[in-house]
């Protein structure tokens, strides 16, 4: 029978916690004092889960139980039956075995599923437990010792004071996403220079502005490497050179299992790890989920794809041992970068799957000054997007074709469209802007910041900077 997240046996308390509870439970006096076990036994209880010994003990049939890490969140830690997220199915229709400690028979909590959009005033059943939104389409959630919201107002701490739902909302402004029973986080920390919370670090600080992440706190991954619901552990997703913090699931991205997505289900790219995505019958249905960090459309496997969650992880170029997938190696792809990306080397005859309905291209690595270096026997399978090296039309993203730069030579060939000026370039769902090469007639990708330019629209940032032969793309601060 599945049980309220949060008992634990009476030897797992310390003694003053023990005589605190002993004192709360009601007795009945007999000749002797005998506790009340049902009562007991409902109680929520703190813990450490960072400890060596979190201090749950067993439940009301002896069973180890877990510390879920909810202070994540800015909730309380508190104890919840195990169990193995290794053998446990992560969601069934009653619970959710969310990762909380390390690897073995406890190395989850089970909390108690629930409809977050209830009008039951307790949808958990005990005072002490709200339910967490942890889709933003679909009525799901778990019940955690979590403060939620609906929009900022509900955020009282004056640091905390975003609603997670609201913010996301305005990221995906088409996307119709409930924000109600969503939970409050601190955002502004690299605009304003202010410091995170203990535990947390600012996703600003130690993403390239490049991927244009959210200017909010997010968690560190816990000392099990575990992150909350909606969270995955970048370092463990990525590669081992990726911040050990928790990153907010998005769509597009990595995921181990459906309850690290915000919205969407976790599910299987053929590209050696999965990403949160959403079912689909046509592009109408993915593009309202466009936004700053990428355009979405239906791959033809019924799930809304982008290119995100397939131009790799970071790594330092050439160290392919800090690769997470097996058979990964890691080249410099991009000009005026010192690092390099993981990705699956081409097939000999230099043939690319199309990992997740996503049409990928055999291109060459690049030296530091973006120099491609077509002598090299590490080629690599990256995204079919704007000005990727190809070398037939299914090997780009449609609508884009393989063109060649130079129409009257057998010359290079990039994934592109025809142009007439940089407005026939828009922002689009394959790179990042476009830009037009008025000289091929061919829409180009925007340039990096600190790229050469002569105009904005050459780069990421939109801002060309400088004159003459110094000018440069600005930072994309601003975006």
């Amino acid at each position: 029978m599945l049980r309220t997240p949060g008992a634990i046996s009476p030897r797992a308390l310390p003694p003053p916690a023990l005589l605190a509870a002993l004192v709360a439970v009601p007795v009945a006096l007999a000749g002797a004092c005998q506790v009340d076990r049902d009562a007991f036994y409902q109680q929520i209880f703190g813990c450490n889960p960072n400890a060596a010994d979190p201090a749950c003990g067993t439940d009301q049939d002896d069973r180890p139980m877990a510390c879920v890490p909810a202070y994540q969140l800015g909730g309380r830690n508190f104890c919840a039956p195990g169990c193995d997220v290794a053998v446990s199915p992560p969601l069934d229709a009653t619970s959710v075995c969310l990762p909380s400690g390390p690897p073995g028979p406890v190395s989850g909590g089970l909390l108690q599923r629930c409809d977050p959009s209830s009008n039951v005033f307790y949808p958990c059943g005990h005072e002490q437990l709200s339910c967490l939104r942890t889709d933003l389409v679909a009525d799901e959630g778990v019940c955690m010792t979590v403060n939620t919201c609906g929009q900022d107002t509900d955020c009282r701490d004056p640091v905390r004071a975003k609603c997670m739902g609201e913010l996301l909302r305005e990221t995906y402004p088409a996307g119709g996403l409930k924000s109600n029973r969503t939970y409050c986080l601190q955002v502004g920390c690299h605009r304003d220079q202010s410091a995170c919370s203990p535990g947390e670090t600012c996703l600003r600080e130690v993403l390239p502005l490049s991927l244009n992440p959210p200017d909010i706190c997010v968690p560190n991954c816990d000392a099990n490497r575990n992150c909350p619901p909606n969270y995955f552990c970048y370092q463990d997703l990525y590669s081992s050179i990726s911040p050990p913090i928790c990153i907010p699931g998005l769509i597009g991205l990595r995921c181990r299992s459906s309850i690290d997505c915000l919205f969407g289900e976790c599910v299987e790219t053929g590209a050696g790890f999965r990403v949160c995505s959403t079912p689909c019958t046509n592009d109408a249905e993915c593009t309202r989920y466009n936004s700053v960090h990428g355009g979405l459309f239906c791959n033809g496997q019924g799930w809304c794809a982008g290119v995100r969650g397939f131009d790799g992880a970071f790594c330092f170029e050439g160290q392919d041992m800090q690769c997470k997938n097996p058979g990964e190696i890691c080249v410099r792809v991009e000009p005026g970068r010192a690092l390099g990306r993981c990705l699956f080397p081409c097939t000999p005859g230099g043939k690319c799957a199309s990992y997740g309905g996503v049409a990928h291209t055999c291109r060459p690595p690049m030296d530091q000054v973006g120099r491609r270096l077509v002598e090299s026997e590490r080629w690599v399978c990256a995204p079919g997007m704007l000005e990727q090296v190809c070398f037939a039309d299914d090997e780009c993203i449609a609508p884009l074709t393989c063109l060649p730069l130079d129409p009257a030579a057998l010359g290079e060939k990039i994934c592109s469209v025809r142009c007439t000026g940089d407005e026939t370039c828009p922002l689009n769902r394959f790179g990042r802007r476009g830009w037009c090469q008025a000289d091929v007639g061919l829409c180009k990708d925007a340039r990096p910041d600190g790229a050469p330019c002569i105009r904005g629209p050459q780069c990421v940032s939109g801002r060309c900077t400088g004159s003459g032969d110094t000018a440069v793309c600005a930072d994309t601060e601003s975006l």
